[in-house]
């Protein structure tokens, strides 16, 4: 191509104008707003111009070889036309949808107003419809009330023991699926309410169960028995099991002292030897629990400790005593337990005589009575 058909060319067509129009248009040096109004409103518009600008020159030359002249010339006009009211149509359409979504961004700031203020008033209304509600309800015949309150508060109860039995196991497994150690405050409150409504829910398929039983639905029946099951078996296996683990130790440390008295009648022997030998040591508890005083609290049953010379131990009043005074033994004698009568009038013999030779004798007139025990008056 000569340098002059190419100069004709761009100068027919008006390529450098319109390039020049285009970069303008486009606005890569515009601030960010500027440019995108150029580029929404003008770039269509400049792009039809510019095609039917090239169409009308190049249709320019077929008027010398057509027959209806004139009525080409019309369409070739009613298109420009029809270009220019497509483009105000466009800048139109623009405008309306601007309108348009500013009325419906004010319609949803609006519905978003209502809604939140239908809702606070609704939550701060709530307690007295509740209490209206309850009202009306308490009034009308038939409702066992206590029975409903007695439920709710066993339940509440159930979710409180549950709770505390299954919070480590909680903390241990969301703190090794988490990675990190979690706090009993972050996890007893949603644990609680996540095990009241489950024991909630099981009452209330209770209730369905029975309801279904007085219908005779049987298909619902075997459907909730089903479900009753796989919840049964893991109540047994996560919440019973946890229950019982956290109770085993709370039993042995509150049995810890009877324990030894089980004992004490085991080894006296199956059948009565064992009942009575319970007996002797449930009598004996007391006055072992006297005898030891206060600085002997908490010793198990039957134990002894070796006394310190010059220690005296408080023994049980004397029957015969009229004062209250109470026998004092020597240093490092330990007290005997109480016997029965037969031993006790054996115990309190007088010295035997120079001539009996069973060693013993009948107390004699202005002989003084020894203790079996300690040999004191």
């Amino acid at each position: 191509m000569s340098h002059d058909l190419r100069f004709w060319i761009e100068t027919i067509s008006l390529w450098k104008p319109l390039m020049s129009a285009f970069r303008f248009l486009w606005g890569v040096h515009d601030p960010l707003w500027l440019m995108l109004l150029k580029r929404l409103f003008l770039i269509l518009p400049f792009g039809g111009v510019a095609f039917g600008y090239w169409a009308s020159v190049l249709s320019v030359p077929s008027l010398l070889i057509r027959t209806r002249r004139r009525v080409y010339v019309g369409l070739v006009l009613i298109t420009w036309w029809d270009l220019a009211r497509a483009t105000f149509t466009f800048w139109g359409g623009v405008f309306r949808f601007l309108l348009q979504l500013a009325v419906s961004l004010l319609g949803f700031a609006q519905v978003l107003v209502v809604g939140l203020w239908s809702m606070v008033r609704e939550v701060l209304l709530m307690p007295f419809r509740l209490l209206r509600h309850f009202g009306s309800n308490a009034l009308a015949p038939g409702t066992p009330w206590i029975a409903v309150i007695m439920t709710f508060f066993w339940c509440v109860f159930e979710a409180i023991i549950f709770t505390f039995v299954m919070t480590s196991l909680v903390i241990d497994t969301l703190s090794n699926l988490a990675g990190t150690q979690l706090t009993e405050g972050g996890v007893r409150i949603p644990l609680f309410f996540f095990m009241l409504f489950v024991v909630l829910g099981s009452y209330a398929v209770l209730a369905t169960f029975t309801d279904a039983l007085q219908s005779r639905d049987w298909a619902t029946v075997i459907k909730i028995g089903v479900v009753e099951s796989v919840a049964l078996f893991v109540e047994v296996v996560f919440l019973y099991r946890e229950f019982v683990d956290a109770l085993v130790p709370w039993f042995a440390q509150h049995t810890s002292g009877k324990r030894h008295a089980h004992d004490h009648g085991h080894h006296q022997g199956p059948g009565p030897g064992r009942e009575r030998g319970r007996r002797t040591a449930a009598a004996a508890q007391p006055v072992l629990a006297r005898l030891r005083g206060p600085d002997q609290e908490g010793v198990r049953l039957g134990g002894r400790r070796r006394r310190a010379p010059g220690e005296r131990v408080p023994r049980p009043a004397d029957a015969g005593d009229r004062g209250g005074a109470q026998l004092r033994h020597p240093a490092g004698v330990e007290p005997a337990l109480p016997r029965p009568a037969a031993q006790q009038h054996q115990g309190l013999q007088g010295r035997a005589g120079p001539g009996d030779p069973s060693g013993q004798s009948e107390p004699r007139k202005g002989d003084p009575l020894t203790c079996a025990c300690c040999s004191s008056p």
